[in-house]
């Protein structure tokens, strides 16, 4: 069974593509909207080939994708985030996303992460995420961990501000 957990991102514009994705798919610690669950410390790893990363999870074998993802991204850890930075496709459909993302308001303010529990405990009534297996992240309006940003940025040296749209 694999599990969904919701969090913002953020899309940078990028002169070779119609936008970077760029932002955070977990915070370590942090609790779901609905207060049930909760990632510990260094619980999350991935495929070196990265997850997929598309919208509203369309391309999750689990619901019966018919098209590949919009792109595939390697996480990596950022103090006690797990943080993406990757280009979208110059394709239609990367094009399409861009779009969606800098539109006012954005139809897509977050990402919905799919993982598998390997290793869990409960604590205070809480799912407590020990070891788990991010398969992949799909785009939507509705994240559960709604401290983790999503936008369209333009393709610059990383720096530490925040952009928001």
């Amino acid at each position: 069974m694999t599990d969904e957990i919701r969090c913002r991102v953020e899309l940078r514009a990028d002169d070779a593509s119609p936008g970077r994705l760029v932002g955070v798919l977990m915070r370590y610690g942090d609790v779901g909207q609905q207060g049930r669950e909760t990632f510990a410390p260094g619980s999350l790893s991935w495929p070196d080939n990265g997850i997929r990363i598309d919208e509203q999870h369309a391309s999750s074998p689990a619901r019966g994708a018919t098209q590949p993802p919009i792109l595939r991204a390697v996480p990596f850890v950022d103090g006690d985030e797990v943080r993406i930075d990757v280009a979208l496709p110059d394709t239609q459909r990367g094009r399409d996303l861009a779009t969606l993302m800098r539109m006012n308001p954005p139809v897509y303010t977050g990402l919905s992460v799919e993982f598998r529990a390997v290793k869990e405990h409960r604590a205070a009534g809480r799912r407590v995420i020990d070891s788990a297996l991010l398969a992949g992240a799909g785009l939507t309006d509705n994240p559960s961990y709604g401290d983790t940003p999503v936008e369209v940025r333009d393709d610059e040296p990383p720096r530490r501000r925040r952009l928001w749209l």
